[in-house]
């Protein structure tokens, strides 16, 4: 476990590379300024393959249809769960899916939609991602990459490559995690929702020694838990009011009625204007079609509103991040690392987002 992690870890500062070091030597080599070269680089990085999310939807919604069409589809829910049975499942929890609940949900899909929006939705998922392959191909015949283009290029597509596998491996192992603490949990006669609290050191001390963590531990680690690390040094951990304090000056922001963030997908229009929706939660928050989602990161739990949204905030990412290589394929305005929409932003404010130049302006506060 440790080493998967060593290696997971190795892509957590390449997005930053692509923007801050590849993108602007770019921008050099062929006289562009920042924006232009950094949705060239958008482009061309782009994996050759669909995101692992937007597979599972389209294979989703070809079981949708057949199940319309009335056709067998026991083959394809087999492949669909060997491939996606941890789809439902969170960094908290697992939760299993079954041939039979992949058809109840097929079933109520088709009954709360027009079969023609579900097959306009398969074939926006095709075409889109058949549209960022032919922006590879359409660049004008004036524009020849140097070799170092495409050195750099390749390196930006793996990484991206990189984290959306990386991000599949995570999901599966926490799906496998939260089973064995399950399991665990039955065993050593801990509740679930305690035993998550245990850092893993303590779950083995635990299982050796029976040593339990003290309620007041556990309530300190309820009421806020920050954890600083640094390397070749031990683990700070701090809890309560003196967590929130430090997250509160890790956080610190300057108000401004404007957020300026990086483009991460342009998609089929400049400026879009909309209601933010502030999310945290993607399963308990409210989310409504059409709004502009605004959240610290989006995970695959987000990928359903990512959908439904008009656009995309976050307060973090690069051009590897989920949000960017997600918003792509969905082609959703979605700009990213803004570092403070979350805190800036409110339920209900009516922004506009100006895909050119990353820029989020609210137009009327709530």
């Amino acid at each position: 476990m440790k080493k998967w992690w060593n290696y997971a870890a190795i892509g957590e500062d390449k997005g930053s590379i692509i923007h801050d070091v590849i993108t602007p030597k770019f921008a050099v080599r062929h006289s562009l300024d920042f924006f232009e070269a950094d949705q060239l680089v958008n482009i061309l990085s782009h994996p050759t393959t669909q995101t692992v999310v937007i597979a599972e939807r389209k294979h989703f919604l070809e079981i949708c249809l057949d199940i319309y069409h009335d056709k067998k589809v026991d083959q394809k829910l087999d492949y669909y769960l060997q491939k996606y049975f941890w789809i439902k499942s969170d960094f908290y929890q697992a939760r299993e899916i079954s041939s039979q609940s992949v058809r109840i949900e097929a079933e109520e899909e088709i009954k709360s939609r027009k079969i023609t929006e579900i097959e306009e939705e398969l074939n926006n998922i095709v075409n889109n991602f058949e549209r960022l392959s032919a922006q590879k191909q359409n660049l004008p015949s004036s524009f020849v990459l140097t070799a170092q283009d495409e050195l750099d290029l390749r390196f930006a597509q793996k990484i991206i490559e990189w984290m959306d596998v990386r991000k599949t491996g995570m999901m599966k192992i926490f799906y496998f995690l939260s089973k064995i603490i399950e399991d665990l949990s039955v065993s050593v006669g801990i509740n679930y929702d305690i035993l998550v609290s245990y850092s893993a050191d303590e779950v083995i001390k635990l299982l050796k020694t029976k040593e339990r963590i003290s309620d007041k531990e556990l309530s300190d680690r309820t009421s806020g838990l920050f954890m600083e690390f640094e390397k070749n040094e031990n683990r700070g951990d701090f809890f309560g009011q003196e967590a929130l304090e430090l997250f509160q000056t890790a956080t610190a922001y300057k108000t401004s009625d404007e957020i300026r963030g990086q483009v991460a997908s342009k998609g089929s229009e400049s400026k879009v204007t909309g209601t933010a929706r502030i999310v945290v939660n993607p399963s308990k928050d409210e989310f409504n079609s059409g709004e502009v989602l605004v959240t610290s990161m989006t995970r695959v739990e987000f990928v359903p509103l990512m959908r439904r949204a008009k656009e995309i905030i976050t307060d973090e990412g690069g051009i590897a991040s989920h949000a960017a290589i997600i918003s792509r394929e969905l082609h959703k305005p979605c700009i990213i690392g803004t570092k403070n929409a979350t805190k800036i932003l409110k339920d209900d404010d009516l922004v506009e987002v100006d895909a050119d130049t990353g820029i989020v302006r609210i137009i009327r506060k709530a």
